[in-house]
């Protein structure tokens, strides 16, 4: 009798799994729709103004949700199974465990965002200038891809 209800126990675990990466990348849509709309001008070129540190922020961590969920579907899958698995058999799984696994993930590229605006905005006030486009920029850019390509060919 108990393998008799194998199959249906399997079949519910994957439709949640299909549920929550149908949630995520719902989520990711609506968030790309939301990027496209709030970055409607922001087409200046390197060194164009972030915007305000509200409006950066909800930018960053949207536009971060719209090109993140769909990749990491899979992880979240995993994570919500091993929650399920927990509450089989016997233990304790928190309540909203997945959503605060996925807002985590959402904090942390937020503060990685936090970081680049700290960056952008420190350099916009010691040399306003000098990272424009008919200036440094091009330098700079190829600078960063070059320290990228470098850092790609070490073993770690």
């Amino acid at each position: 009798m108990e393998s008799a209800r194998l199959p249906f126990a399997l079949a519910g675990a994957a439709r949640a799994r299909i549920g929550l990466i149908a949630i995520l990348v719902t989520l990711a849509a609506l968030a790309w729709a939301v990027t496209d709309e709030r970055m409607q001008g922001m087409d200046a070129g390197p060194g164009t103004d972030l915007g305000g540190f509200g409006f950066y922020l909800t930018v960053w961590v949207v536009m971060m949700a719209a090109m993140m969920f769909p990749s990491i579907a899979p992880m979240v899958g995993v994570y919500a199974r091993l929650q399920g698995a927990r509450r089989e058999s016997g233990r304790s799984a928190p309540t909203g465990a997945t959503a605060t696994f996925v807002a985590g993930y959402l904090v942390s590229w937020g503060l990685a965002g936090l970081l680049g605006y700290a960056i952008f905005d420190l350099g916009r006030l010691i040399a306003p200038d000098a990272f424009s486009w008919d200036r440094g920029g091009p330098y700079l850019a190829g600078g960063v891809i070059v320290v990228a390509a470098l850092y790609q060919l070490t073993p770690s």
